[in-house]
């Protein structure tokens, strides 16, 4: 055996790469080195009796069988290309392969020499870097189009990029905003202000606050500003996330607005359950009935109105409709006294869950005054019929108010048609 193809075989068993003799007529191994049987799962044997495409991954079975097929056919001396294998036991690996034609006497098959190279590793960092260029571009994308302002400030304070959502709602083109700093759209923050809010946020990473913003038309509006503190290649930078927070500055106003006129209205507001369980009461209520707002709210309704025990089904009935009940009953207070009130009802829906609320009004004084009315009217109309001539008693505008039975006699008309009428009439 000569020198030069001692060193042959040496490299070919001793290579740090794959080595392969393939019959390009049938595809099959002819030779394999001992990297190959090791990167493969195979013994040298085993590959013998196999082709190239029995370890070829399926997809890519045609561009290995085309560029052998090249080779066979001498339309080429050799190629090159990236391609997967099926190990023995299933799993796959990448390999740079590079086939060389090897030309024989007349009449011989020819066959190719193949040079196999691990790229498993190289393939999947470059997947990984892609797949990481791939979300790059999504999360810009994404934050170039959300809907919610967005800025990148940096340690000056100055802006180095928004985007689209943030210039539409100052009002700027992205080539003004990167001149401004936060204190020009924050009135609030002075630029003073600047470096020792850059030091708390270095500490802190994290602020969630509320403040004002201006427009370029100097429309001040509020807004609640979510700041991340970050730093890349030594250099740290905020990523600020602003939210305009009108609409619901303007709901909160209204829901304090009706929570103030809930907690100062003298009449009793309560809302109660289908069952009769009171689930909330106002300030009023809790004080006219003597409890904490704790206390009534561990209450039924049966416990301080005794006559709703017996007509609630028929009220609530009444109300489901949608149409409203008022009418008078009693409230017992937490000493047990009873009052009488007058109370509107009705039915309302919320969260799929059916409720009353009732608007009552104490209405003692009321009812002393009618009481009292009745009475000075029974003691006037007693004396007036005791009067054994006529008599009568008119208001500023000459109307009868009280006349006793001569005077009706005398008239020839009964008393109760007198009332409230005039000499004229």
């Amino acid at each position: 055996m000569q020198l030069s193809e001692v060193k042959a075989n040496a490299v070919f068993e001793q290579a740090a790469v794959g080595f392969l003799e393939v019959d390009l007529m049938t595809q099959k191994f002819v030779r394999v080195n001992p990297y190959f049987c090791e990167l493969s799962g195979y013994s040298e044997s085993e590959l013998r009796t196999m082709t190239i495409a029995d370890i070829t991954y399926h997809k890519d079975h045609k561009k290995s069988f085309d560029a052998l097929n090249h080779l066979y056919r001498g339309t080429i001396e050799k190629f090159s290309l990236e391609k997967r294998y099926v190990r023995k036991n299933g799993t796959i690996f990448w390999a740079e392969t590079t086939s060389y034609l090897i030309t024989l006497k007349d009449g011989q098959t020819p066959y190719s020499v193949g040079i196999i190279k691990d790229i498993t590793d190289k393939k999947r960092l470059e997947y990984q870097r892609q797949k990481q260029e791939k979300e790059l571009k999504i999360s810009q994308f994404a934050l170039a189009n959300a809907s919610t302002s967005i800025f990148w400030i940096n340690h000056e304070g100055y802006f180095i990029k928004t985007n689209e959502a943030a210039c539409m709602q100052l009002g700027y083109t992205p080539d003004e905003v990167k001149k401004l700093g936060v204190w020009d759209i924050t009135p609030s923050f002075p630029k003073e202000a600047w470096s020792a809010h850059w030091q708390d946020i270095q500490v802190q990473s994290y602020q969630r606050f509320e403040t004002h913003h201006q427009t370029q038309q100097g429309i001040q509006f509020p807004v609640e500003i979510t700041s991340n503190y970050f730093e890349y290649e030594g250099t740290g930078f905020l990523f600020a996330q602003v939210q305009d927070i009108s609409a619901r500055k303007a709901i909160e106003k209204q829901l304090n607005l009706i929570k103030f006129t809930f907690e100062h209205l003298t009449d009793q507001i309560m809302t109660i359950s289908l069952e009769g369980q009171i689930i909330d009461a106002n300030p009023a209520a809790c004080h006219s009935l003597g409890y904490t707002y704790q206390e009534l709210c561990r209450l039924t309704l049966f416990d301080i109105c005794p006559e709703a025990t017996h007509n609630w089904s028929k009220v609530i009935s009444s109300i489901q409709g949608g149409q409203s009940l008022s009418l008078e009953t009693y409230h017992q207070c937490k000493n047990g006294e009873l009052f009488p009130i007058e109370v509107v009802i009705n039915a309302f829906r919320f969260d799929n869950q059916e409720y009353v609320v009732g608007i009552a009004r104490d209405i003692t004084a009321r009812k002393n005054a009618a009481q009292e009315i009745n009475q000075q009217k029974t003691h006037l109309e007693a004396l007036l019929n005791n009067i054994p001539y006529m008599a009568w008693i008119k208001d500023s505008e000459s109307r009868f108010i009280a006349v006793n039975e001569p005077f009706a006699q005398a008239a020839g008309v009964p008393v109760e048609k007198i009332i409230g009428g005039t000499d004229l009439d």
